[in-house]
């Protein structure tokens, strides 16, 4: 835990808060851009549903218990970061498709709210920001480990298999994974399943 903390500070803090910032302007414009083109929600809303596994996937989540709801997001969100850290071990930066899609999604749902008369920020305060805060930076986490990641396989590449880096990257990102971003998606599940249905019912008028 002090070794994958130690590792945050000094290889991939600067490059969170880069991508965090990153990821509000890919969210904004996608929103605006959206509100501009004024786009048929009909459109978006099948969209959603093809990101989140299509609609079978979606009525099967809507009629699971809590239990069953955390599991799924547990493990879908935990999925996510697995993913972005395999991709990051193919040469191109592929993982960042998951980082730009799931930046644009929180666009998409804040125009939905908007198109359906609802308060985006009463949607967001009580719908998203309460799991919100910590599975986003987790997944932010993913794919600014992935970028490092990535990048020490081009010089490993480069190196004719024989630059360490890969190596060093490779159990940095494993310390990551273990110690914080399966925590936090465990703690994003917990909250996103027990808590925000209640919040969303309380909140949203």
């Amino acid at each position: 835990m002090v070794k994958a903390w130690r590792d945050f500070k000094e290889t991939y803090a600067n490059a969170f808060i880069q991508y965090a910032i990153i990821s509000v302007i890919i969210a904004v414009a996608t929103f605006v851009g959206l509100k501009i083109a004024n786009v048929d929600p009909v459109v978006i809303t099948k969209q959603l549903i093809t990101m989140l596994g299509g609609q079978e996937a979606l009525e099967e989540f809507q009629r699971a218990n809590e239990h069953e709801m955390f599991f799924t997001l547990f493990l879908n969100n935990w999925g996510v970061c697995f993913k972005v850290l395999l991709f990051a071990l193919i040469p191109f930066p592929i993982y960042l498709f998951i980082y730009f899609v799931n930046s644009a999604m929180l666009g998409m749902v804040a125009y939905m709210m908007a198109v359906n008369g609802q308060s985006v920020l009463q949607g967001f305060v009580f719908g998203i920001l309460p799991h919100g805060i910590v599975e986003l930076p987790t997944i932010i986490l993913a794919v600014v480990v992935a970028m490092k990641l990535n990048n020490a396989m081009f010089k490993w590449i480069f190196s004719k298999f024989k630059s360490p880096v890969l190596k060093e990257q490779g159990k940095k990102a494993i310390r990551q994974f273990i110690f914080f971003m399966t925590p936090g998606m465990l703690i994003a599940g917990l909250i996103e399943s027990y808590i925000t249905p209640y919040l969303m019912h309380w909140g949203i008028k």
